[in-house]
């Protein structure tokens, strides 16, 4: 049986927002999550022989943090182990220097947090180690 040209003229739209909705979807997570810039010092570079034993900085506080619930509940300063993105380097980088880094958190990825981006500060810059700042409820700009 031959379709005619108007079952064709429905058809085709028909078929290629399948294939985008299909394509959509695949694609869903690319991209997702949310990066956050914040500063710290380096306490500690990946082991040689282990590079996955990631970086480890001691990092202020990251305010907007959003925990894998999607709430804002901020994180406060602490020394912890980043794994790092493929494109990250570490060239030059020694403990004790002080850097700001992008690191990209997405709950649904695997791994679910990374540095993605890097950089050494100038030396002398001082870090403030502060608890994170809560956030502020939806209602608190309004006049009462």
């Amino acid at each position: 049986m031959r379709a005619t040209p108007k079952i064709r003229l429905w058809v085709v739209p028909l078929v290629l927002l399948g294939v985008l909705g299909v394509l959509g979807c695949q694609d869903h997570h690319a991209g997702s999550g949310q990066t956050y810039t914040a500063r710290a010092k380096v306490v500690q570079l990946p082991a040689p022989d282990n590079p996955a034993s990631g970086l480890y900085l001691s990092h202020e506080a990251i305010d907007r943090f959003v925990d894998r619930d999607g709430k804002v509940v901020g994180m406060d300063p602490m020394t912890m182990a980043f794994p790092l993105g493929k494109d990250v380097s570490l060239d030059g980088l020694q403990p004790g220097d002080v850097v700001e880094f992008k690191l990209h958190v997405d709950w649904e990825a695997s791994p679910e947090v990374e540095i993605t981006g890097l950089r050494e500060l100038p030396a002398g810059t001082q870090l403030s180690f502060r608890k994170a700042m809560p956030p502020e409820p939806p209602d608190s700009h309004r006049a009462h």
